[in-house]
């Protein structure tokens, strides 16, 4: 086997194996983004007028307990509060109608990202309204349902593009080994005149295969974790949960995928030319 061959075999599977790898750095890091936005959504709850401060942290306290709220996302507001925010959105003129505040006290709080849908929401609505000094509750039922209908847009999006450079994937990387293995052409034929089995004319390929296999996705991996490394370094603290799973997870990944495509590609290679005529491998 000429190393000439092998060395252009290992770099364009290595360069495949990255294309594959940023495509999964952007699901994932989608995903994460996606979560983020979602448990970004305000419920806000609207307390009756002089509520007690016992009754506030039995509401408080319901909302907490309940597993479909995201920890430590309860936020008081009191309308006092309330008042303020308006006026420093809006103005001093808002102060200057003398009027007396028509605001009420508040709690919001917000959802895990896996319990954010518009059916989910009125099912929580229904249960908190349940409470006596629950006067009412809001969500932001437009933004959830553009949210949510963007989000799964993007996810077939993403589907379908992986597909595409998984198919490609598969036939650069089955001509590569080809184009590497054409010039041992006549050996194999000529090692199967001689008597020796498929099995025994395969097995050198299959390691040579197998140890290439690894090199390319052991180079694909440094390549993809320092740049994992500069994505993760632009984006917010609370994102980069779960990157060291993601690495560890597109590296076992990607280091199976090499090893099966090497390997498969090199069996359909090798009895392609154990098929072949001997006067055919001339042409």
């Amino acid at each position: 086997m000429k190393h000439s061959n092998h060395f252009y075999s290992i770099i364009s599977v290595t360069l495949v194996l990255i294309l594959f790898g940023l495509v999964g750095i952007g699901f994932f890091q989608a995903k994460n983004l996606s979560t983020h936005f979602k448990e970004q959504v305000n419920i806000v709850v609207e307390l009756k007028s002089d509520i007690h401060e016992a009754d506030l942290e039995k509401v408080k306290q319901k909302i907490e307990n309940s597993p479909v709220v995201k920890e430590g996302s309860i936020t008081f507001i009191s309308k006092e509060e309330g008042a303020k925010m308006l006026t420093d959105e809006f103005g001093e003129e808002l102060l200057s109608l003398q009027m007396s505040n028509p605001l009420h006290d508040i709690v919001t709080f917000n959802l895990k990202a896996r319990y954010i849908s518009t059916e989910y929401f009125e099912k929580i609505r229904l249960q908190v309204l349940d409470y006596p000094p629950v006067q009412d509750v809001y969500f932001q039922e437009g933004l959830v349902g553009g949210f949510m209908e963007n989000i799964n847009k993007v996810g077939y999006v993403i589907l379908g593009l992986a597909i595409v450079l998984l198919l490609i994937a598969l036939a650069l990387i089955y001509n590569t080994i080809r184009l590497s293995i054409h010039s041992n052409r006549k050996l194999i034929k000529n090692m199967q005149l001689i008597g020796a089995s498929p099995a025994f004319v395969s097995k050198p390929f299959f390691k040579k295969s197998f140890l290439n296999g690894l090199i390319s996705s052991l180079m694909a991996m440094t390549v993809l974790g320092l740049l994992l490394l500069l994505i993760l370094g632009q984006l917010p603290v609370e994102l980069l949960a779960e990157s060291g799973t993601l690495f560890i997870g597109l590296s076992v990944g990607l280091l199976i995928l090499s090893v099966i495509m090497n390997l498969f590609s090199t069996f359909l290679t090798v009895n392609k030319y154990l098929r072949t005529n001997l006067e055919d491998l001339h042409s």
